[in-house]
C-alpha cells in the first residue's frame, strides 16, 4: 500500500511530469491543438499556483502520483461552493496504476476535510475519466451537475456529503 503525505517543494516538478504523463492518455480523445492547454493546466495545478495541498503517494522511494487538496478558501474556484473542500488534479500514470495509490490519496483528501469540519467535499472530471469515475463511485461519491466543458471534455461536478 503506498504511502501518502504532503510533497516536498523540491518535488513539485516531478509531481507535475507525472500528472502530464498520466493526462497524456487523453490527448487522442481531444481536438487537434487543445492538448498544450490542458498539459499546461495540469502543470500549474500540480505545482500549486493557484493554490492548495500537493500529496503525493510514494512506495519504496519512488512517487507513484499526487493529487491538490483544496481547503474551504484555499484556492479560487467557481465550480464549487465556498464552504467544500475540493481536489484537483488526482494523477496517477498508467504504469503506477493498480497499486491502490488514486484511492490512497483520495482517502487522504477525505480525511483531511473531515478535518477541516467541512460537510462536502468535492471534485470535477471528465467522461473520458472512466477509472476515476468508477473509483469515486466506489466512494460513494454522487455525479450532482454537469459543468461547461473543458478541454472539448463532457465534465461533472462530483460531490461526497459526510
Amino acid at each position: 500500500m503506498p504511502s501518502i503525505r504532503h510533497a516536498y517543494l523540491e518535488e513539485y516538478e516531478v509531481a507535475a511530469a507525472l500528472a502530464v504523463e498520466a493526462f497524456k492518455q487523453f490527448e487522442s480523445h481531444m481536438a487537434p491543438g487543445l492538448w498544450p492547454e490542458m498539459e499546461r493546466g495540469v502543470s500549474a495545478t500540480t505545482q500549486l499556483r493557484n493554490g492548495g495541498e500537493l500529496l503525493v503517494a510514494t512506495e519504496e522511494g519512488r512517487m507513484l502520483g499526487s493529487v491538490v487538496y483544496c481547503a474551504p478558501g484555499a484556492m479560487k474556484q467557481h465550480r464549487f461552493p465556498d464552504d467544500w473542500a475540493f481536489m484537483r488534479v488526482l494523477a496517477v500514470p498508467p504504469r503506477y496504476r493498480g497499486r491502490g495509490a488514486a484511492r490512497a490519496l483520495v482517502t487522504t483528501c477525505l480525511d483531511l476535510a473531515r478535518a477541516d469540519g467541512v460537510e462536502t467535499f468535492g471534485l470535477h472530471t471528465s467522461e473520458a475519466m472512466t477509472e476515476a469515475q468508477t473509483l469515486y463511485q466506489s466512494l460513494g461519491f454522487e455525479k450532482i451537475r454537469e459543468i461547461p466543458r473543458i478541454y472539448g471534455f463532457r465534465y461533472w461536478i462530483y460531490a461526497l456529503t459526510f
